[in-house]
């Protein structure tokens, strides 16, 4: 015997669903929006540490010249790295600032990624104000799956372009290590997204 189902409510036909994520910027006013402009504006501290921290490694303080017509002429910030830690390992800097620069290459490194997920990934946001991203890895033509960005991850990566720049600050001895040593308090104390303490 078969069932009369005529009677039983069906939902309503829906519209695009609050989940459903279209490619493009969120509307003007987003939460984020704000925060992903300091996360942008603070970017600029993976180069100012690197060209900082080679100029001090190659004993030029705070004359930047050389190191900023070597690293001008690489486009890999990866490469960058690479020089700024085989240079720091011979260098004449104390032994305190050739482990904080070590240990910084490592946090170069991680937040350029970081950099690069922002910067090449697609931005999607749904009706209910969710941003995601979804980064391509460009050389092998992959995507990750896609993370839904909040205000604190974004604010915690800010933070390690932060550290960086403070870094920098110290290596070339504009800074004491008074000063820097609360941001490596800070830094040890929360997790930075894709970075380790030192």
């Amino acid at each position: 015997m078969a069932m009369d189902t005529s009677s039983k409510k069906k939902p309503p036909p829906s519209g695009p669903k609050s989940d459903n994520f279209v490619v493009g910027l969120p509307p003007e006013g987003c939460t984020i929006e704000g925060v992903l402009g300091r996360y942008f504006a603070a970017t600029s501290y993976i180069e100012f540490a690197l060209i900082t921290c080679l100029s001090a490694a190659l004993g030029h303080g705070t004359n930047f010249d050389t190191a900023a017509t070597i690293f001008g002429s690489i486009m890999s910030v990866s490469t960058k790295i690479d020089i700024l830690e085989g240079v720091a390992k011979q260098s004449k800097l104390d032994n305190y600032r050739k482990n904080v620069i070590a240990a910084a290459c490592d946090t170069l490194r991680k937040v350029n990624s970081r950099r690069n997920a922002y910067a090449h990934g697609v931005f999607e946001h749904n009706k209910a104000g969710k941003v995601r991203l979804t980064s391509w890895a460009l050389q092998s033509n992959r995507k990750s799956s896609p993370e839904i960005l909040s205000e604190a991850g974004i604010k915690g990566d800010i933070f390690g372009l932060e550290f960086l720049l403070h870094m920098a600050l110290f290596i070339s001895g504009v800074n004491t290590r008074e000063q820097f040593q609360p941001w490596i308090d800070k830094f040890q104390s929360i997790r930075v997204r894709g970075s380790h303490g030192m």
